[in-house]
């Protein structure tokens, strides 16, 4: 199939900053994160600054010696943007808090770093004076800066910052990039049309030691409008630079997380759905309404991974797939088969005629229960479809182990929210029939860290979960320093 500028790639022309493309290879590529910040004041000789960066992403450390207020007017989106900036050195965190103390030496021009005992200098000019200076190349990251020469309340980092960068609701001393992966999406090539498939193969970016990284995905998002009037529309999917900040409205969406998005992927449109397969783990539909004959584009969100084409073809009525060997037809739009093979209950709410009180995981509504009726929209022969296949966990056993957290979850809604490896702990809840994979769907298109989080606590504030079980969760999903923080009287 060719891009709609004329060669051969699956890919159009029209991307984000982030995303590099080289024939039928689409990668990400963060160059442009838009996250500078500068201290307010010059180093001084003998006194101390603190910078504390949390979070998780990668950060570079370095100086300018020109003031940051004459950079006011630049663009700070990359970091050549700015051709006096010096590194010093590089961090990466992962979910966690790090400090690297900065000091000018007397008698010398050197500026020194000391982080994770490791000590780095940078020479200096002499007589000059020199500014911290901080990128974030990627990643959820909150910065803040500390003097000893300075009161709490004054003001030490500059008001310079990127566009990706805002400042905390505390002060002026701590800033938080605005999205975690700005700018790194593409479109293929053409609209996706009724009995269209693609495959692509995804694979996650691994650094020079051939490590994964701890976190990556794919997302789709379909629209019914053409990239070009998409970036003109809403200029800041494309570029950090954008002084807008919209959000399109989408037909519907997919994500990806890591256990998902690596190997080979298809993507498909049907009547009245979108449809992901991947090979490894499952099926995941979306309902959309959209006239048949209607133009739908498919943008990708990248995030440390590379997607490469492998087929295009027009899927027919009964045919078999021979590269996959899977057996395809045309598919009557469904009613949202996901949520509804999830919607399961836990051991000891009972289903028929009874009277005791049930949940149901869809609708997130718990009712005395009488006779349960099929609703006219629900077809009860629709056949269910694979899903991922989460963590083994053992069944629930008790009910009465069943647990309601309250709202504020003991006082500890805010410290949950930053410390919680929510995705991670998803997997166990998943098994353990808590959310369901629409569930997790909605968790992940959150952009950042701790509005997954928040999603998720919102869900478990709602639903009553298995005590012992989920104090396991907590234990094998990382989580085990949160155990107190949920139960008090552990």
């Amino acid at each position: 199939m060719a891009g709609a500028n004329g060669n051969s790639s699956i890919f159009h022309e029209i991307k984000g900053d982030n995303v590099q493309i080289v024939e039928d290879t689409a990668k990400w590529n963060p160059v442009a994160n838009g996250a500078f910040a500068f201290s307010k004041k010059p180093l001084r000789v003998g006194v101390s600054v603190l910078l504390e960066i949390e979070g998780s992403g990668r950060v570079s450390l370095g100086i300018i010696q020109i003031d940051p207020l004459t950079l006011k007017d630049k663009p700070l989106c990359k970091l050549n943007d700015i051709s006096e900036y010096i590194q010093i050195n590089e961090v990466r965190v992962h979910r966690r808090k790090c400090s690297i103390k900065y000091t000018r030496e007397s008698g010398v021009g050197r500026v020194v770093a000391f982080y994770n005992n490791e000590k780095f200098t940078q020479n200096i000019r002499p007589g000059s004076d020199a500014w911290l200076a901080v990128y974030v190349k990627f990643g959820e990251v909150t910065l803040r800066l500390n003097s000893e020469a300075e009161t709490v309340d004054s003001p030490i980092l500059s008001e310079v910052i990127g566009s990706n960068l805002e400042f905390c609701a505390n002060g002026k001393n701590e800033v938080r990039t605005v999205s975690a992966n700005p700018a790194a999406i593409c479109f293929i090539g053409q609209p996706l049309n009724i009995n269209q498939k693609i495959s692509f193969n995804c694979e996650p970016m691994r650094n020079g030691q051939g490590e994964t990284p701890s976190r990556f995905f794919l997302k789709f998002f379909i629209t019914d409008k053409n990239p070009k009037q998409l970036q003109q529309q809403h200029k800041n999917l494309f570029s950090v630079s954008a002084t807008s900040k919209t959000v399109p409205q989408w037909v519907c969406s997919i994500v990806l997380d890591r256990d998902n998005c690596n190997g080979q992927i298809t993507i498909e449109r049907a009547t009245g759905q979108v449809i992901v397969t991947n090979g490894m783990n499952g099926i995941f539909r979306e309902k959309i309404y959209a006239d048949q004959k209607s133009e739908l584009w498919v943008m990708l969100d990248l995030y440390r991974v590379l997607v490469r084409q492998v087929e295009y073809c027009v899927v027919t009525m009964d045919t078999v797939d021979g590269a996959g060997g899977v057996y395809i037809t045309a598919v009557s739009p469904i009613r949202e088969p996901p949520q509804r093979s999830m919607s399961v209950l836990p051991y000891g709410y009972v289903t028929g005629n009874d009277s005791v009180a049930r949940y149901d995981y869809v609708t997130g509504n718990e009712s005395a229960s009488g006779n349960d009726s099929v609703s006219e929209d629900e077809d009860p022969n629709q056949e269910e479809y694979a899903i991922s296949d989460p963590p083994k966990i053992d069944p629930l056993k008790p009910a009465e182990d069943l647990v309601r957290f309250e709202a504020s979850f003991n006082g500890q809604f805010a410290n949950l929210v930053s410390d919680l490896s929510g995705l991670e702990l998803c997997d166990y809840l998943i098994s353990l029939q808590v959310i369901t994979i629409a569930d997790l769907e909605k968790i992940n298109s959150k952009e950042t860290t701790r509005n997954q989080n928040r999603e998720l606590l919102c869900l478990l504030s709602r639903r009553p979960v298995p005590r012992s079980k989920f104090i396991d969760a907590l234990r094998d999903s990382g989580n085990r320093h949160l155990i107190e923080k949920f139960f008090p009287d552990f």
